[in-house]
């Protein structure tokens, strides 16, 4: 179980793509990982993004932050440089 006390960020990206190509990397490696998506619109104080609908946010005002554990950070990154 990957927990904010265990786990290290492996990547950052923008992008749908990217970030399924890296999640497909990771899982075929056997990796377990977490996505935390972060708009760069910011947001409200109930965690809903400011000033933008839903049909406004595509997948280049997301970013993508993949969070393997600690004790997988290595092969993980040896993982993405392969790809």
């Amino acid at each position: 179980m990957i927990t904010v006390f265990n786990r290290r960020e492996v990547a950052a990206v923008f992008g749908m793509q990217e970030q399924d190509a890296i999640r497909s990397a990771l899982v075929a490696e056997g990796i377990p990982y977490q996505v935390k998506c972060v708009s760069r619109a910011g947001t409200g104080v109930l965690g809903r993004v400011r000033g933008i609908s839903d049909e406004q946010l595509d997948g280049q005002d997301l970013e993508y932050v993949i969070y393997v554990q600690r004790r997988d950070y290595e092969w993980a990154k040896g993982t993405l440089r392969k790809r």
